[in-house]
């Protein structure tokens, strides 16, 4: 295992290209179980022209004002050190990024994102992910049990699809997750978290769970397949319910009184907490389709 600096710690970039030893300290290009740094003593753009070997860590330190481009190519970070993306522009590319130890892109000053069409793989037990509003993944895959960092202001927010493995737990002590397509629950995901989910299909499998503080959705098709108990569920514009039980406190709001709003039950809807229809604007309509029924403690505002 060696320390690997973009750029020999001073040394004038090359080519800019990263398998060219030239452009590495000590002249060779990061092997698998190295870590690897750029940081402000060499702030040329980085372009990967190979996949990266199975490296220990990845840390591009506050001060790095380079690009660092994926180019399609695969991030390796399995050696059981973290990653940590502080500054410069970093753009993921479209392909796999691996992670075994910690995933943090926090820092919102200094770093932009560009997700590309990239999946992130968090594989190593126990770990966290730390990020922010200000930057977003594409696909984001838990393929262990991971949890997002502890503080308030740690957000994760997904472009695309969102996916808990089977028999794995996504935990939120205080922060957010967002995602803006599908959801795939196979496994867990809890805690005291807002989970935001609009544009595609939030589905929890048989034997996935999803129990958490808050669930607000727009734009959202729901199908429970396995258990859905957040404490509070709001929905939000057109929503489509599936078949399965709803457990927790739901409200449907038609939020905005701009255009027509619906809500639509397909099959055996189950309420076992209070729903609440508000209807404030006159512009919300409820439908059950031919096969659609819904069981539920009513009150309407």
């Amino acid at each position: 295992m060696a320390t690997r600096y973009w750029g020999g710690g001073g040394n004038t970039i090359v080519t800019g290209i990263w398998s060219d030893p030239e452009n590495w300290s000590g002249g060779v290009v990061p092997q698998a179980g190295d870590d690897v740094i750029f940081d402000g003593s060499e702030i040329g753009d980085c372009t990967l022209d190979v996949s990266t070997a199975a490296l220990n860590s990845l840390d591009i330190q506050s001060g790095y004002t380079g690009t660092f481009d994926a180019n399609g190519f695969n991030v390796d970070i399995t050696g059981g050190g973290d990653l940590i993306l502080s500054s410069g522009i970093v753009n993921m590319g479209s392909g796999t990024w691996r992670c075994s130890g910690d995933f943090d892109f926090f820092n919102t000053a200094d770093l932009t994102i560009n997700e590309g069409t990239s999946l992130v793989v968090m594989t190593g037990n126990g770990k966290e992910i730390s990020g922010s509003w200000a930057n977003r993944l594409y696909d984001l895959q838990i393929s262990n049990d991971v949890s997002v960092g502890a503080s308030t202001a740690d957000r994760v927010t997904c472009a695309n699809d969102f996916t808990v493995d089977v028999g794995k737990t996504f935990t939120v002590t205080n922060g957010d997750l967002r995602v803006s397509h599908d959801i795939n629950v196979n496994g867990t995901i809890t805690g005291a978290l807002e989970l935001h989910a609009s544009g595609g299909t939030l589905t929890v499998a048989l034997g996935g769970s999803v129990t958490i503080a808050d669930l607000i959705c727009r734009n959202l098709d729901i199908a429970p397949t396995g258990t859905l108990n957040p404490t509070t569920g709001s929905c939000y514009q057109n929503i489509d319910l599936y078949t399965g039980t709803y457990g927790g406190t739901w409200t449907f709001d038609q939020e905005t009184n701009t255009g027509n709003r619906t809500v639509t039950f397909h099959g055996a809807c189950r309420f076992t907490g209070d729903v609440t229809f508000d209807q404030d604007v006159n512009a919300f309509t409820y439908t059950i389709d031919n096969s659609g029924n819904y069981d539920m403690n009513f009150d309407s505002d």
